[in-house]
């Protein structure tokens, strides 16, 4: 759905991008690693900017718009790369029409591809009864000064194109190969098999008979595709043609029947034509639109569709047959019943420091997993039984390679340029592993497939010059010492050929701190085993967390107690220190911020603290603000997330999900003050004079408003890692450094250096009188904000207002040593005792703090309890409640989170 980030465990997952969706094709333990709650990992592509202009003409299709891609780029053209497709001829395309473009942006290389969500994915949305679903998701309109680069497509300049055996890039015009006979046509596959598409073939078929010779194919995209074309009538004409029609699914594309006659042409709609992958050795296979292969089907021969006269009048239904009676819903059950083809996945070992084996193969530039470990109907019935799988690696290519691979009991592979292009098949990588495969040397490596080695622990290797690849032939022994070292140090690695034990082959790796131990553990599973081991060893359940609680004042011990229940509910083991701070205590005490307090928090490291008030007379400007000074707390971190059930001014509140970081030593809040008519301020008045000749008036009083490097840097930073770590992709910097140059402006001038020390992370900076506009117009638009003190308490309570006010605003004070963790809210003391306030914002801070301790599990598990309760609102507070559902107290609300908790 639009704006929807999602991994799939096929390289072709980025169709989705069609929709809007951030689309990611993975190797399969990434999606189960996932699934299992580990965080999936990508090194930040460049993003190329597709500007669309002008419209398709008469009988050229979206096909040929990523064949003509392919054609300038090659399959090489998008490594390390996302490609953004804008301009005014995107509204030109359906959205089954995107989603071919960005379905094929997978054999450019690319990470993944995307389109805008606008009114036509509303449309199309609203024919399959989810405009619900809908959320716009426009370009930028400065496209010039955010993309990386910007490739120019005028849509009405293509025509026809043809990709000819064998790879998606050997691409030509239909003009070029016109009336090359042909034997075979199969229209279908995940690239082109929608209803248009198929709409399209019918009406060809409805005017035109196959010609003899020719074995018709058709691959539907889904069930819907073909009830919706027999309701308009169209089905007919596809059956009436003694075309072979299939059910769904991959067949022909992966070798898995439909395998054509050795050398003859066969022309198919898919998105690869690599050689072998047919499940023909000597295949002669051509990928083009559904026009294309119509054309040539009725021929013979491959025709130009352009020659079949009026373009045929076919228009999206407004609405298709859903029908989603034979979708398996999750089960709620987990028993596994294991076939004798289903086998437990094989582990592998822990590197060792040094490796020594013979090259068992070398290949050319551009090897793809299906040359690796082919599929087709011998290989994907086996399963996932790895032994038998294994015996098929390199079969296509060298039919001993598994043979002569357990004989030396492993070494390892060559490979050229974009090795492991194509599929996303982890069986390339985790047969290999089976078969002792320890590293993989190649010129370059495709993405997938390098994740995937890294993840059943193979190392990926690069020649740092490409003379050593030339000299590297098969049967060359090679030993690789002190691998692991050389891995920690981030040295290059040196390999001896023991043909010429004088020469060191030099290779280098693209390797981050984390992949690294991922090899060295011996692969992913291993890694996670590892660390969830040491993670248990070092914060097991029955641990004991000692945290200081502030109860406060006025409605303070109310929230406290009830999100202390709460937090013990969620099964986290606490020793609370309580301390009390507050006006409750001035009388007793003589301070309202006990030195008792300080020293507690100084020892526990970690504070929960409800709402105080600074009473008048106690000598402090702020106990809240001498707090954060003596503890150094210099960051103040304020989620404004939405809870749906909460009231909200916002047409969709549900976008908004900023997280404000804002300094807390600095700025007005440093308490640099002087006060109208005392000497003091006279006598500072006559000194500014002096050094800035700037007139003051006498009966002035006067804030100082500090702002240092250091203290800017720190902030800054603060918000980057946060920003990283939480995997946010956007920091905004506000000041208003167009009139306050050398306070604001510094704070600008840091943030704009610090900013590129984070290429993963895109940095804006903002005058805050806009960025108040800007919250209140697109709140969407923005992630996480950096601010000085004044602006950031400011915005904070704008931001909360939006998602519904303070009573789920919650906050963090964190500094180098001690984090205080508090609701944003006072202490409301007119409502002291009545059981009647809100306790969301404390609850919610409760959870950033069970974050801050690493109880992952327990925040999620509170914070979902306390969004369960919202949501149903039965049982809220006053503020929460709604419609005629009389509203709980404080007490009771926090029962039934306990509830939620407990079920």
């Amino acid at each position: 759905k639009p704006s929807a980030t999602l991994i799939g465990s096929d390289s072709h997952t980025p169709t989705a991008g069609g929709m809007g969706s951030l689309a990611i094709g993975v190797g399969g333990l990434d999606v189960a690693a996932a699934l299992a709650g580990h965080p999936f990992y990508l090194k930040m592509p460049k993003i190329t900017g597709i500007r669309l202009t002008g419209k398709l003409r008469d009988w050229v299709s979206a096909k040929d718009v990523i064949l003509y891609l392919l054609k300038e780029l090659t399959v090489k053209g998008g490594v390390g790369k996302v490609f953004e497709y804008f301009g005014e001829g995107v509204k030109t395309l359906t959205v089954p029409e995107r989603a071919v473009i960005t379905n094929m942006g997978a054999e450019l290389g690319l990470t993944t591809s995307i389109f805008p969500s606008d009114e036509v994915t509303r449309q199309f949305l609203k024919s399959q009864k989810r405009e619900h679903e809908w959320k716009e998701l426009k370009p930028d309109e400065n496209y010039k000064d955010i993309y990386d680069e910007i490739i120019e497509i005028d849509l009405s300049e293509l025509e026809p194109m043809i990709a000819c055996p064998s790879s998606p890039d050997n691409v030509k015009k239909i003009s070029e190969v016109e009336g090359r006979e042909v034997k075979q046509v199969i229209i279908g596959s995940c690239t082109n098999s929608s209803y248009k598409d198929l709409a399209i073939v019918a009406d060809v078929l409805k005017k035109n008979k196959v010609s003899e010779g020719v074995e018709l194919n058709i691959n539907p995209g889904s069930k819907q595709v073909i009830e919706t074309l027999e309701r308009e009538g169209l089905f007919r004409y596809i059956k009436d043609s003694k075309a072979r029609i299939c059910d769904a699914g991959c067949l022909g594309c992966i070798g898995m029947g439909q395998s054509p006659l050795p050398n003859t042409a066969t022309l198919r709609t898919f998105n690869r034509n690599f050689k072998g992958r047919s499940g023909t050795k000597e295949d002669l296979n051509h990928l083009c639109s559904p026009a294309v292969a119509a054309a040539s089907a009725i021929n013979g021969k491959i025709t130009d569709p352009r020659k079949l006269g009026d373009y045929p009048d076919i228009r999206l239904p407004e609405e298709f047959e859903v029908n989603d009676t034979n979708i398996i819903r999750p089960s709620g059950r987990s028993d596994i019943k294991r076939g004798e083809l289903i086998a437990p996945l094989p582990l592998n070992q822990p590197l060792t420091e040094s490796i020594s084996g013979e090259v068992l193969i070398k290949t050319g530039d551009n090897i793809t997993t299906d040359d690796i470990m082919p599929a087709g109907s011998r290989i994907i019935p086996l399963r996932s039984h790895i032994p038998r799988i294994s015996e098929y690696v390199f079969h296509n290519i060298d039919r001993d390679f598994a043979k002569r691979a357990k004989e030396k009991k492993g070494g390892f592979i060559v490979g050229g340029e974009n090795y492991g292009q194509g599929s996303s098949r982890e069986h390339a990588a985790l047969a290999p592993m089976y078969l002792g495969i320890k590293a993989v040397i190649a010129r370059s490596f495709a993405r997938i497939h390098k994740s995937n080695l890294i993840n059943f622990g193979i190392l990926p290797l690069e020649f740092v010059n490409k003379e050593d690849y030339d000299n590297t032939e098969k049967g060359d022994m090679l030993e690789l010492e002190n691998i692991i070292s050389q891995l920690r140090e981030n040295k290059n690695i040196l390999i001896k050929d023991k043909k010429d034990e004088k020469k060191d082959i030099e290779l280098r790796y693209s390797l981050s701190q984390r992949e690294k131990e991922i090899i060295i553990a011996g692969g992913k599973l291993n890694y996670i085993k590892e660390n969830s081991l040491n993670k248990t060893k070092q914060n097991p359940n029955t641990m004991t967390h000692k945290i200081t609680l502030i109860p406060g004042d006025g409605t303070g011990p109310e929230i406290a107690d009830a999100v202390r229940r709460c937090v013990e509910a969620a099964g986290v083991n606490v020793e609370w220190d309580v301390q009390e701070a507050g006006s409750d205590i001035m009388e007793k005490k003589g301070t309202p911020l006990p030195d008792e307090a300080i020293e507690s928090i100084k020892k526990n490291k970690v504070a929960l603290k409800g709402p105080i008030t600074t009473p008048i007379g106690s000598g402090f400007r702020s106990v809240n603000v001498k707090l954060r000074q003596d503890l150094n707390l210099f960051a103040c971190v304020r989620p404004c997330r939405y809870y749906p059930g909460v009231r909200s001014l916002l047409k969709r509140p549900e976008d908004v999900d900023i997280v404000i970081v804002r300094e807390n030593t600095e700025d007005l809040y440093a308490g640099i003050e002087f006060e109208e008519g005392k000497e003091e301020t006279k006598k500072l008045i006559e000194e500014i004079k002096n050094a800035a000749d700037k007139g003051i008036r006498e009966d002035s009083g006067i804030s100082i408003k500090p702002i240092s490097r250091h203290g800017s840097e720190r902030i800054v930073r603060f918000a980057f890692d946060f920003a990283r770590k939480n995997k946010r992709k956007k920091v905004t910097a506000v000041t208003k450094s167009n009139i306050m140059k050398f306070s604001d402006g510094l704070f600008q001038r840091v943030a704009e250096e610090t900013a590129k020390e984070y290429p993963d992370i895109e940095f804006e900076h903002k005058l805050v009188d806009n960025m108040c506009m800007q919250l209140v117009q697109k709140p969407e638009l923005y992630d996480v904000l950096v601010l000085p003190n004044l602006y950031g308490d400011i915005i904070s309570d704008l931001c909360a207002g939006l998602v519904g006010g303070l009573g789920i605003a919650p906050g963090a004070n964190i500094g180098e040593e001690y984090a205080v963790f508090e609701a944003t809210h006072g202490s409301a003391p007119k409502y002291k005792g009545m059981n009647k306030v809100n306790p969301t914002a404390l609850m919610l801070s409760a959870v950033m703090m069970l974050r801050h301790i690493n109880e992952q599990e327990a925040a999620e598990r509170l914070e979902n309890a306390v969004r369960d309760v919202i949501k149903e609102g039965k049982n809220v507070t006053y503020d929460l409640a709604r419609d005629n559902t009389p509203p709980v107290g404080t007490k009771e609300m926090a029962d039934a989170i306990i509830a939620k908790l407990q079920d």
